[in-house]
C-alpha cells in the first residue's frame, strides 16, 4: 500500500466470501485470507496476525468491529478471532439495542453488504514486486460494502484530467479544501505534513487518497 506513516491505519479488503449473520446479531466470515494477490500488489501471509492476536489476549481486548471503517460507527464487537488454514476467521456479534447495530444487520441479511475488511499499521513487511505482509498490528475489522472496490476507485481516478477535478473529488469525500489542495500538489505526505485534519475522515478516505496519489505525478 502507498501509504506508509505508521500514525495511520492501513487497510486491506478479504476476498468475496460468504459473511453469515443471525437473528440474535451474531456474525461469521473472514477478515482476511491468505496469499491473495491484492489490488496493491500486495498479499497477508500465513501467521500476519498471531503476534497481534496474542497481545490482544494477554490484555483482555479484541480489534474493533466498525461500519466502513468510521471510528465513530461502532457496531458490535468480535468476540473472537483466530488464524486457520484459509486466513483470519471472525465471529461477532452486533449491538441490535443501537440504531447502528441494527442498520448493519438488516444490510447484511438482506445483502446490501457482504464483506469484510480489516484495519491495521504494518509491523513487518517484506519488499518486492508483490510486498508480503508478514506482520500487522490489527486494529479493526469493518462491515463494508464494496470488499473489491479497489479498481472502480482505480478507473475513477485515472478519468480526471485535472487536478481541480481531483480536489473536487476529495472534497465530495470529505477533505477540507486545504487538505484536498494538499493532496493533490503534493501526495499524502504533504497532506499529513502540513497541515492538521479530521482523522476519523482521513482513515475513511486512506483507500481513496491511496489511488489518488499513485496518479498525482501523472496530473503535474
Amino acid at each position: 500500500m502507498f501509504i506508509k506513516s505508521t500514525s495511520r491505519f492501513q487497510y486491506a479488503d478479504a476476498p468475496k466470501i460468504e459473511v453469515k449473520a443471525e437473528a440474535d446479531g451474531k456474525i461469521t466470515g473472514y477478515g482476511s485470507v491468505w496469499d491473495v494477490v491484492d489490488g496493491y500488489n500486495e498479499r497477508v501471509i500465513k501467521g500476519a496476525f498471531a503476534k497481534s492476536l496474542a497481545e490482544h489476549q494477554a490484555r483482555g481486548s479484541m480489534p474493533k468491529m466498525l461500519w466502513q471503517h468510521q471510528t465513530d460507527r461502532p457496531i458490535g464487537r468480535w468476540e473472537a478471532m483466530k488464524e486457520d488454514g484459509r486466513g483470519l476467521y471472525v465471529e461477532g456479534r452486533l449491538n441490535l439495542k443501537t440504531s447502528s447495530g441494527r442498520d448493519a444487520y438488516e444490510h447484511l441479511v438482506s445483502g446490501d453488504v457482504d464483506a469484510f475488511s480489516i484495519g491495521y499499521r504494518e509491523k513487518q513487511v517484506k519488499p518486492g514486486t508483490v510486498r508480503d505482509l508478514l506482520e500487522l498490528d490489527l486494529q479493526e475489522v469493518s462491515v463494508v460494502t464494496f470488499p473489491a472496490n479497489r479498481e472502480a476507485l482505480t478507473e475513477t481516478i485515472k478519468s480526471l484530467q485535472s487536478k481541480t477535478e481531483l480536489v473536487d473529488m476529495l472534497r465530495e469525500g470529505g477533505l477540507s479544501k486545504q487538505a484536498a489542495q494538499l493532496v493533490a500538489s503534493g501526495g499524502w505526505k504533504a497532506l499529513s505534513k502540513e497541515t492538521a485534519f479530521d482523522d476519523d475522515a482521513a482513515a475513511r478516505l486512506a483507500a481513496l487518497i491511496d489511488r489518488a496519489t499513485r496518479n498525482i505525478e501523472d496530473m503535474k
